[in-house]
Parts: structure tokens; sequence; C-alpha cells
């Protein structure tokens, strides 16, 4: 049986399970394969311990008699009645209930990360709210995000990093012109007023191409223009949720480094969208 006839296989029975690559199934079987024997082998040796334990001298009888068999001598009958029963029990906690124990952790195995995969991408299909031809057709001509932290990923690449998204914001030239309650530059929180700055935001279409790469890092300015003496510990930032409309909007962008608790389906859509992604 081949890999891929082995994942069509296993994953016979999941709802849904269409929806996953045939690679995705693949990477999924051969882990699951791997714990289904290291499992099988521990049951095993847990289950020799046990009849060691247990039953040591029947064991021994057991393997008395069955070489007095092969040899041909001669034995009662009820004698090999027990050495048959001592077999079974043998063979049942050695072999057969560790196979099937694995067998069923197998399959739950399966069928958990199966439904995590399918979860991540109904969610993201969930949360694409606009096609790429309403994107093309809009009037005012804006990049849309489903994401903020996102926008504020592409904001450090566009206005701090590649310098084309003018005005560059400062949060010690806003907070002298803002007129309402004075500013905290010294802040370890949000800055509310500049939070919704960068929410209020609009960045042009036409900027999309310039984005080849984006990286997310503590030090990067737009954070520290929202929380200046932000630390960088508490996962304020993190890029946890992500559209492939969203990515889709920048032809150009072809890698990106981020923060996140969740890489492995951030990385699942990036991949979908053909973009490299590396965890800062």
């Amino acid at each position: 049986m081949t890999k891929e006839e082995r994942a069509e296989t296993w994953f016979r029975g999941i709802q849904d399970s269409e929806l996953i690559s045939i690679e995705e199934k693949m990477d999924i079987c051969d882990k699951a394969a791997r714990e289904m024997m290291t499992e099988f082998f521990w049951m095993s040796a847990l289950g020799c311990i046990s009849l060691l334990v247990m039953c040591g001298k029947m064991i021994f009888d057991f393997i008395v008699g069955l070489i007095n068999y092969i040899s041909g001598e001669n034995a009662g009958k009820n004698y090999y009645i027990g050495i048959v029963y001592i077999g079974v029990v043998i063979v049942f906690l050695v072999i057969i209930y560790p196979l099937i124990s694995a067998i069923l952790d197998k399959n739950k195995y399966i069928k958990s990360e199966a439904e995590k995969i399918i979860k991540a991408i109904e969610k993201n299909k969930a949360n694409e709210k606009y096609s790429e031809d309403f994107y093309n057709n809009m009037e005012e001509g804006y990049l849309q995000f489903d994401n903020f932290n996102f926008k504020l990923a592409i904001i450090q690449e566009l206005m701090y990093d590649i310098n084309v998204l003018q005005p560059e914001f400062d949060i010690y030239e806003f907070a002298k012109e803002y007129k309402g309650e004075e500013i905290d530059t010294e802040s370890e929180t949000v800055i509310e007023p500049a939070l919704e700055y960068f929410k209020n935001l609009q960045i042009p279409k036409s900027l999309a191409k310039e984005v080849g790469s984006f990286y997310m890092d503590g030090g990067n300015e737009v954070y520290m223009n929202i929380i200046p003496l932000w630390d960088g510990e508490d996962g304020y930032f993190d890029l946890n949720d992500v559209s492939l409309t969203e990515l889709r909007q920048f032809p150009n962008l072809t890698e990106a480094t981020i923060l996140t608790d969740d890489f492995d389906k951030i990385k699942k859509i990036f991949d979908a969208a053909g973009i490299k992604v590396e965890l800062l």
C-alpha cells in the first residue's frame, strides 16, 4: 500500500476530509503511524512485565510445556489445556490488546487532527467577506483588512521600512497636536488615540505591489507608537488570524516573518497563498 492509498484509507469516514490536501493527510498518517508503533511497543512491554509479576511461574510452565510439546514428550490432556489458556492470555495481553488500543488511538488522533484543519479552513472561508472581484472593483481603491494585526504588519513595511506610506506617524508629534486628554508617551499600555489612528488609516491599493515581504518584530516602530514601552511579552500584536483574501491583495508578497502563538494554523494559510512564512 502506498502512502497515498494509506492516507485515503485512514481518512475514510471522516466528515469533510476531502477539504484536506493529500500531502497533509500523508503527514498526519506518518505521525499517527509512529505514535501507533510506539504505543504498541510500550503496551506490549507493559503486558510482558505484568504477566511476569502476576504469574511468573505459570509463564515458565507454559514455556516448558511448549518445549515438551515440540519435543514430543508426553503430558496429560489437562496440562495441555492449561497451557492453551495461558497462551491465549499471553497473546491477548502482549499482542491483541496493545494492537487494538494502538489502532483506536491512531484513529482518534487522525480524527482530531483532521477536525483542526477542517475547522481552520472553514473559519478562513467565513472570514473572507470580500472576493477578489470585489476588491478589484472597489470605487474608493483602498486595501481591506479583516485582521488588524495583519494591517499593522503591512503598515510597518509601507510606512517605516520602505517609506512609501506617508505621512509617517510619530507618537511624540501626535501627542503634541492631540486636542483630547494628555497622552502619556511613556505608556506601557495601549494609547487608544494612536490605536484608533491606525485602525482608521486607509491604505491605497496602489501600494499593495510595493510589499514584497514583511517582518514582525517586537521592536517595530508601529508597535512602539501604540505602546511606547511595550516589552513584546504579552502577544498583543501576534498574528493569530489572517485570511487568504487579505494576503491575495499583495501580488508581490513572497515571504514573511511573523509573531504568532498558532504558527501551524497561520502557515497553512500562507502556504495556500504561495507565501513563504517563518516564525520569529
